[in-house]
Order: structure tokens, then C-alpha cells, then sequence
């Protein structure tokens, strides 16, 4: 059986005339893609959506994410309990205790079933989601998510880590710098290349 990714609807080039869904074969996700458009297009939240949709057929995604959007798939919840929802609710400007109000949560939630059902996604396909896909956010070099120490299986681990970790990554960064500015030995590397020309003559 052939995953189908639904990615949305497609559209006539004048945006007025539905032509159905638009939808993908998984299996045609070997092949190299481009999304291009100005600012606010869509690019993000296609991606998002392409990524979502791969996750629901079982199809595993690596995704090197410079600028953090795709984070928020993490936050794929199984229901619309509004509880689950309020912490990640924008208050208002003027809200005292920086909580959203019921009012506002309710509303939110409300705007999330509609949007979600106008794509044929309820509650029983949420939960299907959350149940089969594991999230995970690694940040090398920052400890904003799981870090990941790429060199950890080629130097021995500083035990500045456990106390200091600030202090332990500013001399991982010295060292690196360091590193890459090192002359090797016998000459910079145009004139090894280059004793190395004259060798082969």
C-alpha cells in the first residue's frame, strides 16, 4: 500500500477554482525538492505540513532546521483540552499574571478544531498522531534542547561540564578557533601542495 502525503488543495493558477487535493507519494520523497516564494507564502508552513503528513504514514524525518520553526512540532497535542492548551496560549498585553484567560484559551482552542477539521483532522486522528511520532529537538552547541557533543567520541570528556557548562563551551570554542587557524607542520597547505608537485616530476 503507497503512503500518501495530503499537503492541502490545489489551486488554478487564478486561486478562484478548487482543483481537488494536492497529494504526494511517499515514495517520491527520494527525489530533490525546492519550495520557493516571497516572504509570508507559505514556505514554512508547507514544509511543516509536508513533515506532519510524512510522520503520520510512519515515513521518518531528520530535519536540520537553522532558523527553529519546525520546534513547534513538538507541540502536536493528542486533544482539545483547553488545560493541555493554556500554557502555550498568548496572554494579553496587560494581563497581570503573564496566564492566558479562560476566554482567550477557550478561543483558541476552538479556532485550532475548526482549522484542523476543515483539513479532516479531529480529535481521534490528533491522538493517532501524538501516539505514533516522537519528537525529538537537538541543539549542538546550545543547551536550549538535547545538546549533542559532536567531538564526544574523539576526545576525552571534560568534567568542566558537569559544573560549568558556559565556561566549558567558550573553551570548546577556543579550541576550535584555534584549530582551524593551526598551521601544519612543513608549511601552509598551498606550499605542501606545492612541494608536493615538484615531488611528483
Amino acid at each position: 500500500m503507497t503512503t500518501t502525503l495530503k499537503l492541502g488543495a490545489a489551486m488554478s493558477i487564478t486561486g478562484r477554482k478548487s482543483l481537488g487535493d494536492f497529494e504526494l507519494p511517499a515514495h517520491d520523497l527520494p527525489t530533490h525538492g525546492l519550495i520557493v516564494g516571497m516572504t509570508g507564502s507559505g514556505k514554512t508552513g508547507l514544509v511543516t505540513v509536508l513533515v506532519e503528513e510524512a510522520l503520520r504514514g510512519g515515513v521518518p524525518v531528520l530535519c536540520f532546521d537553522i532558523k527553529g520553526d519546525m520546534t513547534n512540532l513538538a507541540l502536536a497535542f493528542r486533544s482539545f483540552d483547553p488545560k493541555v492548551m493554556a500554557p502555550w496560549v498568548e496572554p494579553d498585553a496587560e494581563d497581570s499574571d503573564g496566564l492566558a484567560d479562560d476566554p482567550l484559551v477557550i478561543a483558541a482552542v476552538e479556532a485550532r478544531k475548526k482549522g484542523l477539521a476543515e483539513s479532516g483532522i479531529h480529535e481521534a486522528e490528533l491522538r493517532a498522531y501524538s501516539e505514533q511520532s516522537f519528537v525529538r529537538v537537538i541543539t549542538p552547541g546550545s543547551d536550549a534542547g538535547e545538546s549533542l557533543h559532536l567531538l564526544a567520541a574523539l576526545e576525552r570528556r571534560s568534567p568542566r561540564w558537569d559544573s560549568d557548562v558556559p565556561g566549558a563551551r567558550d573553551a570548546q570554542r577556543r579550541d576550535l578557533a584555534r584549530a582551524a587557524t593551526r598551521r601544519p607542520r612543513g608549511g601552509s597547505g598551498a606550499q605542501q601542495g606545492a612541494r608536493g608537485s615538484v615531488g611528483a616530476r
